[in-house]
């Protein structure tokens, strides 16, 4: 299913491999932005 791109919805990541510009939506409850966010939610699901 491709997203469209919603303010505050998901996440817009551009990455670039072997030269080439890969433009990716995901939804935002796939990323982690805060470390600690990240520390704690691993921490909690283990």
């Amino acid at each position: 299913m491709l997203l469209q791109p919603e303010y505050c919805t998901n996440i817009i990541a551009g990455v670039t491999y072997k030269r080439r510009f890969y433009w990716f939506v995901t939804d935002k409850s796939l990323w982690f932005l805060d470390y600690e966010n990240c520390t704690n939610h691993w921490k909690m699901h283990t």
